[in-house]
């Protein structure tokens, strides 16, 4: 049978570490203006011995060289039934031969991170599923911290992004605005593996060249589709870099359609196809409107009129 401390340490994703000693604590916290009482969960703890003065590059043990701080550092791990997790550890410095002084390697740790990986995972999927100030709120974190959090996690899974620009060959090309609209990026989309591949501020020519450049020739001659609106800088440079591409302008209000949740456009898109279903809402508001007044002449049922006379009428 499982003791208490060992479900603990499973749940929270503790490995390779030893428990000191934990307790429940209780302090206050200010939200939105008003303190209340929040419940914490501390937990002292220090990693095994042979993962102790470890070099944060290289791996390697050596000897301690001297103490961080006199008081304890701190990791944020993940909640435990909506209750937030302390990590508590004396770090100490080491001197590696090749690399010098630093700051011990910590198996819990999440690079350099205050936060452990699996608190940082969470937070980055729920960045995608809602605001960074419903995150900040749910997480008891603050709103920059989110931010740090996602970098984090992206630095670990994917400490390269320029691999995602290896085998494309359908892309869509877009600029979008944020920042009330005043501020543009352009964003590069592979419809294949249904993914962002490219983001740079800025938008126009120049910045298209950019991602052109970072493709080897065999990569842009396997570009086969260029979709988009219909920006004359996406036809130069499809036209200059991508000789075997064809450019399609309506493939990307069609993907927008058909994927509305998960396909980024931009703001001529969406207005292609607002415009669009508007014209075919009232084209059918117009038919609507003459069946209605059909009806209503039929419901009428007004007397025959039968004409007797013309008074200053010409006879044509």
């Amino acid at each position: 049978m499982a003791s208490l401390l060992s479900i603990l340490k499973n749940v929270i994703n503790l490995n390779r570490v030893h428990v000191e000693k934990s307790e429940i604590v209780t302090v206050p916290e200010r939200h939105f203006g008003e303190i209340y009482e929040e419940k914490r969960i501390y937990i002292w703890l220090r990693p095994i011995r042979r993962y102790q003065s470890r070099c944060p590059i290289c791996g390697k043990k050596y000897h301690g060289y001297d103490y961080r701080s006199e008081e304890e550092s701190w990791w944020r791990a993940s909640n435990l039934n909506g209750i937030p997790v302390y990590l508590f550890y004396r770090r100490q410095r080491i001197e590696c031969a090749e690399h010098g002084v630093h700051a011990e390697w910590i198996p819990w740790a999440d690079g350099e991170s205050r936060f452990t990986e699996s608190f940082n995972n969470e937070v980055a999927w729920m960045a995608l599923q809602m605001s960074k100030l419903a995150v900040s709120i749910l997480m008891g974190i603050n709103w920059r911290t989110v931010g740090n959090c996602i970098k984090a996690a992206h630095n670990r899974i994917e400490p390269d992004v320029s691999v995602r620009l290896h085998g494309l060959r359908r892309i869509c090309v877009d600029e979008t605005s944020y920042r009330k609209g005043h501020t543009y990026i352009t964003v590069v989309y592979d419809m294949e593996r249904n993914q962002v591949v490219w983001v740079h501020p800025d938008h126009g020519k120049e910045v298209f060249e950019a991602f052109c450049q970072l493709l080897s020739k065999e990569e842009q001659a396997a570009i086969e589709i260029v979709a988009g609106d219909g920006a004359k800088w996406i036809d130069n440079c499809t036209k200059e870099y991508f000789p075997n591409a064809t450019r399609f302008g309506m493939v990307y209000l069609v993907l927008k359609l058909l994927f509305w949740n998960s396909f980024t456009a931009g703001y001529a898109p969406m207005m292609i196809s607002v415009f669009f279903l508007g014209g075919l809402l009232l084209s059918f508001l117009g038919f609507l409107g003459e069946y209605v007044m059909a009806i209503n002449i039929r419901v009428m049922n007004r007397p025959l009129v039968v004409e007797e006379e013309r008074i200053n009428f010409s006879l044509e």
